[in-house]
């Protein structure tokens, strides 16, 4: 997969492709629904198939002092997008002058300027140009005038634990991970979450207890509510079972929020390795404990019940 970034670097016209536009944070089931359906076109015409993404993203521009939290770095979502099929992308800077062009104009300027594509595909609530007043109906409006054609894939539909079916989106995504439901966000991802650090030193509590973790330093992705969680990650090529622990260590007084993993049936030394953790199942709440001793009873049971689910 090719990726290119910045807009100015880029010129597909040639070649002609197909085009989706979006900035497919997660790259969750909605998401592959639409690059399946590009990659599809793609291969029966015989082009690439292009995404076009944004950073950082748009509303941080937009709105400042609310941005979304991230579900996948940057790294990530390139991991995803190319797992899709996709042979282009294109990392187009969120400046205000690009997210004050008119729609009309974004469709000549960006669009054909530098993909002239073959097809766009995108979700069916797609919107783009100054305050999102583009939509798959404005693209079709200059269909012909471009020479391309427009497919607009209806939504991912998961079930929530009410039993509510709902369109799959980013936002319900980081609203079922600031909830602790790991698998109400792998329904939605169709895979489970995972956070992306490196391993830094910490107090070195957990090996005095018994229970040795690592401490991971996270950039700018959501953090998963506090509590205990099943997951895993792959050291050396081997996946293991870990308990992940969230929160500020309530026991010992703590007062920063941590990301600890202690990793079953390891040991060595993990200090400045990369590691992606991935959460499978909530366990338990944070809570703290009147003793050391009580502590410790509690991540024995943790531990056990990590080991002993089938995941």
């Amino acid at each position: 997969m090719n990726v290119v970034r910045g807009l100015d670097s880029v010129c597909l016209s040639d070649s002609r492709c197909v085009l989706t536009i979006g900035n497919f944070d997660g790259v969750h089931r909605g998401h592959q629904r639409i690059l399946a359906t590009g990659k599809k076109r793609a291969s029966d015409q015989d082009v690439p198939l292009a995404v076009m993404t944004f950073d950082p993203h748009p509303l941080e521009i937009l709105r400042p002092n609310d941005p979304p939290q991230k579900i996948s770095t940057t790294a990530g979502k390139l991991r995803h997008l190319e797992s899709c099929g996709v042979d282009e992308v294109v990392i187009a800077k969120s400046t205000p002058s690009l997210l004050r062009v008119e729609a009309t104009a974004f469709i000549e300027t960006v669009i054909v300027d530098r993909f002239r594509p073959l097809a766009i595909v995108e979700g069916f609530n797609f919107g783009f140009g100054k305050g999102r007043q583009g939509s798959g109906e404005t693209l079709k409006q200059f269909a012909d005038r471009w020479d391309y054609q427009v497919e607009l894939v209806e939504p991912f539909k998961q079930m929530l634990d009410d039993g509510d079916k709902v369109r799959t989106s980013s936002s319900l995504i980081r609203s079922l991970i600031t909830q602790g439901n790991m698998r109400g966000a792998a329904d939605g991802l169709g895979r489970p979450f995972a956070l992306e650090g490196v391993v830094v030193e910490g107090s070195k509590r957990g090996r005095t207890i018994g229970f040795p973790t690592a401490n991971l330093k996270t950039t700018d992705q959501i953090i998963p509510a506090d509590g205990v969680y099943a997951g895993r990650v792959a050291i050396d090529g081997a996946v293991k079972k870990t308990a992940i622990s969230i929160g500020s260590t309530p026991t010992f007084d703590g007062q920063l929020r941590q990301v600890e993993a202690h990793v079953l049936d390891f040991e060595g030394d993990l200090y400045g390795q990369a590691l992606e953790v991935e959460f499978v199942e909530h366990v338990r709440g944070q809570k703290k404990f009147a003793s050391i001793e009580a502590l410790v009873a509690q991540i024995t049971q943790d531990v056990e019940q990590v080991r002993n689910l089938q995941y």
